[in-house]
């Protein structure tokens, strides 16, 4: 989309995170488009945390970052439930994640710089490292790996959970606890603080001058209703709608499905800290 930004070919960008969105806003990949029916939907507008301040964006139908553990061998109160406790030497060689260099776990990681601060970040990347994390090539693997008996706990998302489940694999989750008081902000959060679990929503945006517009906003438009909110609920990776009334459905039927405590972070600060991350991750991990 970057290479083809003065010519484009495509109408629409959807992403299942929000990271790389932001940065494609930020490099004027997306024009600004604001949902009539989308805004409609609530009261007071679309949320504001969900939305990219100049509208070239839109999140609906939310994962999380979870904490994922073997359920032979552990309780889900046995399971750390703060990131630094997965640094502790008690979990010495039974902890995995995905390589943080791309996707949601550098996403992750760039949420900790944001909140925690660059140095923090970095002695809990360099812990983790200390005590024998191990790295695997997606979060698919990590709990894969914990079905294999090669890691007891690991990071991942939530929809790896329950597809890993749908397969009969012994995989639990639980949700990173969070330790502040108020509103969630750099000030508010002391380094290593837990601040809940970061929330991550599909995003969508119309390609900046795009063959076919109209056709654009129309799919922006149906991607971001109740319809298809509802679709993608129904599907194996168990999104969760941002419409309460959709929401509400889901957590009869799978209760743990509801994220909390969720860390709603403000997600364009957090893309601004990618770069970092990755260096940090470089640092530490090499790559």
């Amino acid at each position: 989309l970057v290479d083809e930004k003065d010519a484009p070919r495509a109408d629409v960008w959807w992403s299942n995170e929000p990271f790389y969105t932001v940065r494609l806003a930020e490099q004027g990949v997306l024009e600004p488009y604001e949902s009539a029916s989308g805004e409609r939907s609530f009261p007071a507008g679309w949320p504001g945390a969900l939305r990219a301040s100049d509208d070239t964006w839109y999140g609906f139908a939310l994962r999380a970052r979870v904490i994922a553990y073997d359920t032979r061998k552990l309780a889900a109160e046995d399971v750390p439930t703060t990131l630094r406790d997965l640094a502790e030497p008690e979990w010495n060689g039974r902890v995995g994640m995905a390589r943080p260099l791309f996707g949601t776990t550098v996403g992750h990681v760039a949420a900790l710089v944001h909140y925690w601060g660059e140095e923090p970040t970095r002695q809990w990347l360099q812990a983790m490292e200390d005590q024998g994390l191990r790295l695997y090539d997606g979060n698919s693997s990590v709990v894969r790996a914990i079905a294999a008996g090669e890691i007891e706990v690991g990071l991942t998302d939530s929809d790896d959970v329950w597809a890993a489940q749908a397969e009969g694999m012994p995989i639990g989750l639980v949700y990173e606890s969070s330790e502040i008081e108020g509103a969630l902000s750099p000030d508010s959060v002391m380094p290593m603080m837990s601040f809940g679990a970061l929330v991550i929503p599909n995003t969508v945006g119309v390609v900046r001058g795009a063959p076919h517009p109209e056709e654009a906003k129309a799919l922006v438009d149906f991607l971001i209703s109740e319809t298809s909110e509802r679709l993608i609920m129904t599907s194996d990776s168990r999104n969760v709608p941002i419409r309460e009334s959709a929401s509400r459905e889901l957590f009869v039927l799978h209760p743990e499905a509801e994220i909390r405590p969720a860390a709603n972070v403000n997600l364009e600060e957090v893309a601004g800290s990618i770069e970092t991350a990755r260096k940090l991750v470089r640092d530490v991990f090499g790559g």
